[in-house]
């Protein structure tokens, strides 16, 4: 009878141990996308607020979508508008200076800037009507963990 119940009595441990085992794992892997999920808001924040702090519209050229001919091959502190962000994509990202975040390798920037229609921000426009989409995405391992959304208007200097 012994024999039995130590049979039995192993069975239940090593189920237990097995269930162990797999919450624990599942534990670290929430543990772990928490804390991915921290940075990427922390890197979207980062360069949202690098973005606002931006004039709305070239202050020394000609006002044109997008980034300037002496803009294209700089790092973002070449950039002097919103839209001039428009279509950055760095897989590693950058800092502002242009330096590669090397600790970051799996991570990428990625950022659109699209015209809108002041009573309908959702609505893209092909003319200036004085308001910006602007949308960060911060993606780990080509999946989004965090998004940020802002309107600009041509106000907002005012």
């Amino acid at each position: 009878m012994s024999l039995i119940e130590v049979v039995a009595s192993t069975m239940i441990v090593g189920m237990m141990a097995v269930a162990a085992l797999n919450s624990l794992g599942a534990a670290t892997r929430s543990s772990e996308s928490i804390g991915n999920r921290a940075v990427a808001l922390g890197l979207a924040d980062e360069l949202m607020a690098e973005i606002m702090q931006a004039p709305y519209e070239d202050p020394t050229q000609t006002v044109a979508f997008g980034r300037e001919a002496s803009e294209a091959a700089s790092p973002r502190s070449a950039f002097d508008d919103v839209d001039d962000y428009d279509g950055w994509n760095r897989n590693p990202p950058q800092y502002h200076d242009g330096t590669v975040m090397s600790e970051r390798a799996s991570w990428r920037h990625r950022v659109e800037v699209h015209r809108v229609a002041p009573g309908n921000p959702t609505q893209t426009v092909a003319s200036d009507q004085g308001c910006k989409r602007i949308q960060v995405f911060i993606e780990y391992n080509d999946q989004v963990l965090a998004e940020q959304t802002v309107i600009r208007t041509n106000t907002d200097e005012e």
